[in-house]
């Protein structure tokens, strides 16, 4: 086991422990366990395995191995190519980006959300923006002013709210053959979701309960139950639209 501390500069290349307190950076490629709520002026790096016991605060965090945090992570910017596991809430005041697999457990407030992996949301998310390009699951409410989603695999959520919401499908057929392969009888490339409501909505490849906003598009391979507008509503030959209504603005 190899660990130094200079000033607070902690890093572990095989197996250890980091009481927790305050850090200039944090960089772990082997095996370790922070005892405590930790706080980091600079990065959180990890490239091996690690286990956070307390909160985890930074002002970016990297992880190309796995990190499991069990308490709040507090973040300016947060990357993710390996494997990320949030037991408590997460607030990061700039940019998320997942392209490998990231569970948040609690509630989530983050500038920008990017992700390309897998996605998972237990109890909600707060954004200005939220952009993915493949399967996700989102329990609670997906809350963002701008909301793209590219359906390239199984999506899920309970509430989608915004300004802006495009839903569209992967033109990528390994994703829905892959995605079928993994979720067995699940429907592969489309979003579930109850409820849609923003101002401006298209959509594909979705199935929803009620969708309900100013301008409205319905189009391929979508199953709406019922649409509510109140500027303009189109919908493309071949989608399900079982009831519509204009309603006052």
């Amino acid at each position: 086991m190899k660990e130094e501390s200079q000033a607070r500069v902690a890093r572990i290349s095989g197996a250890g422990h980091l009481p927790g307190g305050e850090y200039e950076s944090i960089h772990i490629s082997g095996s370790a366990k922070i005892d405590g709520d930790a706080v980091c002026q600079e990065d959180v790096h990890v490239s091996g395995a690690a286990t956070a016991k307390g909160d985890l605060a930074a002002k970016e965090i990297h992880v190309s191995g796995s990190l499991q945090v069990e308490g709040d992570v507090h973040a300016e910017a947060v990357r993710v190519s390996g494997s990320a596991h949030f037991a408590g809430g997460m607030e990061v005041c700039g940019e998320m980006r997942v392209s490998g697999s990231a569970h948040i457990c609690k509630a989530a407030r983050i500038q920008q959300l990017r992700a390309a992996g897998s996605l998972r949301l237990d109890e909600g998310v707060e954004c200005e923006r939220f952009e993915t390009h493949g399967g996700f699951a989102i329990q609670g409410l997906l809350n963002a002013e701008q909301v793209e989603i590219e359906v390239g695999g199984a999506c899920q959520a309970g509430e989608i709210g915004g300004e802006s919401v495009r839903i569209y499908r992967s033109a990528t057929a390994v994703n829905t053959f892959l995605s079928r392969l993994l979720n067995g009888a699940r429907r592969a490339g489309r979003l579930s979701v109850e409820t849609i409501e923003a101002s401006q909505i298209d959509l594909e490849a979705t199935r929803a309960k009620v969708v309900r906003g100013r301008d409205v598009r319905i189009g391929a391979d979508c199953e709406i139950d019922r649409v509510e507008y109140s500027g303009v509503c189109e919908i493309a030959d071949g989608a399900v639209v079982r009831e519509s209504a204009k309603v006052s603005a």
